[in-house]
């Protein structure tokens, strides 16, 4: 799962390498989503109202040039470590 800022070019590198793998990107702004054109499940989410995921649902979460925009880092933080 990758906590995105712009159309998800880490994931799409990650799938390059591992096409097997399933991959989530989750962004904020439902336009960057629509422009994303690799083959990975968007989700619209806001990252300070947390994730809408189970527990342990990720092997890795990778956050991007985000954590600057949002008004709880901290927040965000936990809700990413709970989820693998």
């Amino acid at each position: 799962m990758e906590w995105r800022d712009g159309f998800g070019e880490f994931l799409e590198m990650v799938k390059s390498y591992m096409p097997e793998i399933e991959v989530f990107g989750l962004d904020v702004d439902p336009e960057l989503i629509k422009k994303s054109n690799i083959s990975a499940d968007f989700i619209v989410c806001d990252a300070d109202l947390g994730l809408p995921f189970k527990d342990n649902s990720f092997d890795c979460v990778t956050v991007i040039q985000i954590l600057e925009h949002i008004s709880n880092p901290t927040f965000l933080i936990s809700e990413t470590r709970r989820k693998f």
